[in-house]
């Protein structure tokens, strides 16, 4: 093949390499974008209601109170009782009266007696607060219920819209797919070179006049970049796997950073702020870089499905 024209070959196949990843790095952010929102469901706001006390329970309280540790000022109030009236009691039979089974049901009434009154003042103030309060809670309630359908309104949108993005990128990456596959099955390349990695490198080496065939020539004593790559490889003086890529390959391999550097770009530019979840979305055009994107690249793939015919022969 000439050179000029798998130069070109080569820069096409890169450039779908590079596409997949950036589509694949948008597909993984959309879905984990989207099981956030479908994991996030807002809590429902608690509809107040005027809660009025019981008296007869109100009156057991009083009535327990000096019995049960952490009433308060209740039951010091009655234990403070108790003990004026055990003292009344104690005088009464120091004097030696006998009226004092009277006394002691006298005591009895009065420890009644003040328990129902201090139950009426605490039933009265309790259920007089609920009642005054009421309208304000409910106001607060119906605030809260509209942020709370807000919420939801904006969660069912996100996620309809991630997924028809999911669903558009996904389409987008299998049309990829397939196309770069169609342009591998030519078979101008080996079969164990199709990878991102080798074919940068056989781009790189033509484009930098090191060589300009795949194959090793002997009639111009041609190298080839097949036998470049698999010498600097055997050397270790380059890398093989995307997972090893650094700062140091930037010069021994400048057009496989440059492709990766330009993926994490290009995927930074298509999810910036996919995972703020407090945009209205209605009205954000930023999400519509990924509907552009796909838009774009189906434009790019009809153009290589006519150029494919360029490269076959």
């Amino acid at each position: 093949m000439e050179t000029g024209k798998l130069k070109d070959y080569l820069k096409t196949i890169l450039d779908m390499e590079k596409e997949l990843i950036v589509l694949n790095n948008t597909i993984s952010n959309l879905q984990s974008n989207i099981t956030n929102l479908e994991n996030n469901i807002p809590n429902e706001p608690y509809k107040p209601f005027i809660d009025k006390k019981n008296f007869i329970v109100e009156f057991f309280r009083c009535f327990f109170a000096p019995f049960i540790i952490g009433r308060g000022c209740v039951g010091v109030f009655i234990i403070i009782a108790i003990i004026i009236m055990y003292l009344m009691l104690q005088s009464s039979i120091e004097w030696g009266q006998n009226d004092t089974i009277f006394k002691i049901i006298g005591i009895v009434i009065a420890y009644i007696a003040i328990c129902i009154l201090i139950a009426i003042v605490k039933t009265n103030a309790y259920n007089h607060k609920e009642k005054n309060t009421y309208p304000m809670r409910m106001k607060q309630y119906e605030s809260d219920m509209y942020q709370y359908e807000e919420e939801c309104r904006k969660r069912n949108i996100n996620i309809k819209i991630f997924s028809q993005q999911l669903a558009d990128s996904k389409n987008t990456y299998n049309k990829t797919k397939n196309m770069r596959d169609e342009y591998y099955s030519l078979n101008i390349i080996p079969e164990q070179y199709w990878d991102i990695v080798p074919v940068s490198m056989f781009y790189q080496y033509i484009k930098d006049g090191r060589t300009y065939s795949l194959e090793r020539n002997p009639v111009t004593a041609d190298v080839g970049a097949i036998n470049m790559y698999e010498e600097e490889k055997d050397r270790k003086i380059i890398i093989t796997q995307l997972s090893q890529i650094n700062e140091s390959i930037s010069r021994l391999q400048q057009v496989l950073y440059d492709a990766i550097q330009d993926c994490k770009q290009q995927t930074a530019r298509l999810t910036d702020g996919i995972n703020s979840m407090h945009a209205d979305i209605i009205e954000n055009k930023k999400y519509s870089a990924i509907s552009a994107y796909n838009s774009q690249q189906s434009v790019r793939l009809q153009h290589r499905q006519n150029d494919i015919l360029y490269y076959r022969y």
